[in-house]
């Protein structure tokens, strides 16, 4: 298995970022290599 690690420095408070990054709706937005396209399933 092949992996790749990208790193990024963002100006925002990590606070922000992670509350960004762990909504679902949008990891298509930042991880492109691996989400395409979320979906939940029947527990929500």
């Amino acid at each position: 298995m092949r992996s790749r690690t990208v790193t990024t420095v963002l100006p925002a408070p990590k606070r922000e970022v992670f509350a960004y990054m762990s909504k679902i709706e949008n990891l298509p937005e930042w991880a492109t290599e691996f989400a395409r396209e979320p979906r939940r399933d029947e527990d929500g």
